[in-house]
C-alpha cells in the first residue's frame, strides 16, 4: 500500500481533488482539476503523468482521470485526514471554518501518524471518558471566548481568564493563575542569571499569539539576562537569541525555575 508520506504535498492534493470531483460529479476531468487546484492545465497534465507512473491513477491525454484501487485507498486516507483535522480545529478548538479549512490543508501533509493517533485518542477521550467531563470542550471555548471579550474591552490586559473557578483555585498569586507549588514563578519575578522553563502563557489573545510566535512555548528554556532600572523592559535569552519584553508581558508567563 502506498504511503502518504511518499508523495509530495502537491500530488496528495491532486489525489484528494480527483476523489472529491468523482464524489461530486461522478467524474474528474483535467479542466475541472485545474480549476479546483487553481493552476494551468499544463501543470495538471504533468502531475497526472507522475501519478500514473506511481500506478495511482489511470490517465490518458484528453480523457477522464480515474483512481486505481490503490490510488482510491490513498486518496480516501488523505481526505479523511483532512476532514478530521478540520473538525478538530473547528469543533474542539473553535477555529473559524475558513481558517480551519486552510490550516487543515497544510497540516494534513506533514502530521505524523503518531501525532494523528494521539489527536484521535484525545478527541475520543474528550467525548467519552467520564473523568474528562462531558462539557470540557464547552468550558474551554467559553474560557477562550472570555479572552476575546476582555481584549475588546481592555488594553494591556495581562490575565486571560478571570472566571470564578480560576480565582478560587489560584487565590495567592499576583497574576492569579500560577500554581502555588515551589519553583514556579512569573517571568517578571525572575532575577538576572535565573534560568527557567516556560509552563504557560496566559496573556490576552493578541499578546499571547505574538509571544508564542516569538518562541515562548511550553517547555522552552530561557535565561533572565537583565532588567531595566525601572523594571521595564526585561531582556531574556531564548534558544540562542535575545528577546526584550515589557514587564506586563513577562508577568503573564509562568516559569518553572531550573
Amino acid at each position: 500500500m502506498a504511503q502518504i508520506s511518499n508523495l509530495s504535498e502537491s500530488l496528495e492534493d491532486y489525489l484528494e481533488i480527483i476523489l472529491q470531483l468523482d464524489q461530486e460529479k461522478g467524474e474528474a476531468r483535467v479542466k475541472d482539476i485545474a480549476e479546483r487546484k487553481g493552476v494551468r492545465m499544463a501543470s495538471v497534465t504533468g502531475a497526472m503523468k507522475r501519478l500514473a507512473k506511481e500506478k495511482l491513477i489511470d490517465y490518458r491525454r484528453r480523457e477522464m482521470v480515474t483512481l486505481t484501487p490503490e490510488g482510491s485507498a490513498l486518496a480516501h486516507r488523505v481526505l479523511q485526514r483532512h476532514e478530521f483535522i478540520t473538525r478538530f480545529l473547528g469543533e474542539i478548538l473553535g477555529v473559524s471554518p475558513e481558517v480551519a479549512e486552510r490550516d487543515a490543508c497544510s497540516i494534513e501533509h506533514i502530521i505524523s501518524l503518531e501525532t494523528l493517533d494521539r489527536l484521535a485518542a484525545f478527541v475520543e477521550f474528550l467525548k467519552s471518558c467520564p473523568q474528562a467531563g462531558g462539557n470540557i470542550v464547552d468550558l474551554f471555548n467559553n474560557c477562550y471566548g472570555q479572552v476575546l471579550k476582555q481584549e475588546r474591552g481592555e488594553e494591556n490586559q495581562g490575565l486571560a481568564c478571570r472566571n470564578a473557578h480560576c480565582l478560587s483555585n489560584f487565590p495567592d498569586s499576583s497574576v492569579r493563575f500560577f500554581s502555588s507549588r515551589a519553583g514556579r514563578v512569573a517571568l517578571s519575578d525572575m532575577k538576572p542569571g535565573d534560568r527557567g522553563r516556560v509552563i504557560s502563557v496566559r496573556a490576552a489573545t493578541s499578546i499571547r499569539q505574538r509571544l508564542i510566535d516569538m518562541g515562548l512555548l511550553p517547555g522552552v528554556e530561557l535565561e533572565m539576562l537583565r532588567v531595566a532600572p525601572l523594571g521595564d523592559p526585561i531582556e531574556i535569552k531564548l534558544k540562542g537569541y535575545n528577546l526584550s519584553l515589557r514587564k506586563i508581558e513577562a508577568s503573564t508567563i509562568a516559569v518553572e525555575v531550573i
